[in-house]
């Protein structure tokens, strides 16, 4: 029986130790994506001035050293891949983090080939992405660029996508964006296609209970001072609980005023 609580003891020691080690120190976590740089991380003495800060660092759960006393060693990561580092370090110094945007996502994207057909097939290839941004679908109307979908990138190498863009009536212009941590925009191409579909009409300037319009068209609307009230898709928009007043209306390639009455 002796032996056997002495055995418990044993096991639950090591345990026991690790989590009070933990509770002394702090961590640094860093999520991002490997690019090919280096991350470089300055390393004081800790606190007592008997060693150094950094007690353990760790890249996608796996223990990695500080090369040459300060680059941590990130070359066993994939191109475009994830990157997940825990910094464990003492209590009362803190390492510094000399370059941490080397590891943010960056707009590396190259277009080989967009295209735009009249009936809203939006097709493109592209290469070199680092894998975790988004392309943004722009389409100018109603006088500015207003973004109609998204697309996750799929990763380095290259790909082919395909979204259908709602056309409007007469001619379209589309493009794509994407934004990193830079917060530099870079574009594609425009890309023109004029359609054969007829202009949406609106049924009265002067609104009741609904806006009905010919044939289902996206729209938005906005309220005297500028604010959205209202964004959607449709061929009829619910009105019932706005307040009378003025409202501007977005709707196909049109911008119109209307005036609910009741």
């Amino acid at each position: 029986m002796n032996l056997m609580i002495l055995k418990q003891i044993i096991f639950i020691l090591p345990l026991t130790f690790g989590y009070c080690y933990a509770q002394n120190l702090d961590t640094i976590l860093l999520n991002g994506v490997y690019q090919g740089k280096d991350l470089y991380v300055q390393n004081p003495f800790s606190e007592s001035q008997i060693g150094k800060c950094i007690e353990k660092i760790l890249v996608n759960g796996q223990e990695t050293n500080l090369e040459e006393g300060f680059i941590v060693d990130l070359t066993q990561s994939k191109m475009g891949s994830p990157l997940q580092i825990f910094i464990l370090h003492e209590k009362g110094c803190t390492p510094k983090l000399l370059n941490n945007n080397v590891i943010l996502p960056q707009s590396t994207f190259q277009i080989e080939s967009i295209s735009l057909d009249s009936m809203g097939n939006l097709k493109w290839i592209s290469k070199n992405e680092t894998g975790l941004l988004v392309y943004a679908i722009e389409q100018f109307k109603w006088n500015r660029w207003v973004e109609i979908d998204k697309v996750k990138e799929q990763g380095t190498d290259k790909n082919h996508y395909h979204r259908k863009v709602k056309l409007t009536s007469g001619k379209n212009i589309v493009r794509l964006k994407q934004t990193d941590n830079d917060s530099i925009p870079r574009y594609s191409d425009t890309l023109e296609v004029i359609t054969s579909k007829p202009p949406v009409k609106l049924e009265s300037h002067k609104i009741k209970k609904n806006i009905k319009f010919s044939q289902e068209t996206p729209y938005e609307l906005f309220d005297s001072h500028g604010d959205l009230v209202k964004k959607g898709m449709g061929n009829t928009v619910d009105c019932i609980n706005l307040k009378k007043g003025d409202y501007y209306l977005n709707y196909d390639r049109s911008t119109v005023s209307i005036k609910k009455v009741n």
